[in-house]
């Protein structure tokens, strides 16, 4: 509520990006702030994640004053989509395949969730905290104070692991005393593989974190 009230004040707008918001695994949906003020909010979204990013449709919804000059800007600068992909896609989602197709991504990518939390917990117990996991396909470990230094980033690489920490997507390294979060992405992972990468990634944890010894409940 804040960011409306300080682009009303402004006169001003919110641009908001939703990102990941389809694949909502727990609580209720978040609404978005365009359903709060649709005339202070641009909404953006893209298909690249529901669908494949090689279709290459994003889309705004705008307030009404603003359609007109934002459609002009498009044709000036032509940073048109492909038309025959925006007609399929308009179809598809007319036909309700979009929604159907969601779901069943949403049934699929909880279960890699689920897995993955039940993994940490029965092998770490209280010693980890976990947090994000209820949008998106990524999530947040902490093991205590333990941190990670390069040489956990090396073991990950040769093991053919891509796990990061949460410096990574800092501006500046984090000076907080407790340790680091481990950032466990599970949108591009082989169901068939989580268990035996789990297992890898248990074995690196335990290997390569600094601050003590990690051992199961």
């Amino acid at each position: 509520m804040r960011f409306l009230e300080l682009a009303a004040a402004a006169e001003g707008l919110v641009l908001e990006d939703d990102y990941d918001s389809e694949f909502r695994f727990r609580g209720s949906p978040v609404p978005p702030l365009a359903s709060l003020d649709a005339e202070r909010v641009v909404y953006l979204g893209t298909f690249s994640k529901c669908l494949a990013p090689f279709v290459r449709v994003g889309y705004l919804i705008a307030p009404p004053r603003l359609v007109g000059p934002i459609a002009d800007l498009v044709r000036r600068t032509n940073l048109r989509g492909s038309i025959p992909h925006q007609r399929a896609l308009a179809r598809f989602i007319e036909e309700g395949h979009l929604e159907r197709h969601i779901f069943g991504m949403k049934r699929r990518y909880r279960a890699r969730l689920e897995a993955i939390l039940a993994f940490l917990g029965t092998r770490y117990g209280d010693a980890v905290r976990t947090a994000g996991g209820e949008t998106g396909f990524h999530l947040h470990a902490r093991f205590g104070a333990r941190r990670f230094g390069p040489g956990f980033a090396d073991a990950c690489s040769a093991a053919g692991l891509r796990i990061s920490t949460e410096d990574e997507f800092r501006a500046e390294p984090s000076r907080e005393r407790e340790g680091d979060a481990l950032v466990i992405g599970y949108g591009n992972v082989a169901d068939d593989r989580l268990d035996e990468g789990l297992e890898l990634l248990g074995t690196l944890v335990e290997r390569c974190a600094e601050g003590g010894e990690l051992r199961s409940p």
